[in-house]
């Protein structure tokens, strides 16, 4: 990937002395927007400069499909359509030696800005006593 510019404010001095006072009405809007791109460009862009958002909640899943007992619905800041969710992280709270072992795959429906998760596969299902596991979901929504 390109690097960008070295240049990163305008300076009134680096022009004629003809060119000094436009340069500083220019540079007085410019500077600010140069230093933010430069900046956001050279690995400073994260999650609050994307249109993604991150939830995190708890579930129960069944006993023997590993599947969430519970309807999951929660209201998102987002205003773009949603185009997909991915689960970033999956802890299992009820038995911590217990770690998930395939990708969670999250299938959901949205109304406005309302998402309903239908179904999150990929959780372990419990194989002896307790017979449900609850897990800390942290899910990925992406614009």
């Amino acid at each position: 990937m390109a690097t960008p510019p070295d240049i990163k404010r305008l300076v009134r001095e680096d022009f004629s002395d003809e060119n000094q006072m436009i340069i500083d009405k220019i540079a007085f809007s410019l500077n600010p927007f140069m230093e933010q791109v430069v900046s956001a460009l050279t690995k400073n862009i994260n999650i609050d400069n994307l249109a993604q958002e991150i939830k995190t909640f708890n579930v129960t899943t069944n006993s023997t499909t590993g599947v969430p007992n519970q309807e999951i619905s929660f209201t998102t800041s987002l205003t773009s359509s949603i185009q997909g969710i991915q689960c970033i992280r999956a802890d299992n709270q009820t038995r911590p030696d217990v770690y998930v072992t395939t990708a969670p795959f999250v299938s959901f429906t949205t109304n406005g800005r309302q998402i309903t998760i239908n179904n999150i596969t990929g959780l372990a299902a419990s194989a002896s006593p307790p017979t449900s596991d609850e897990f800390r979901i942290v899910l990925l929504i992406i614009t």
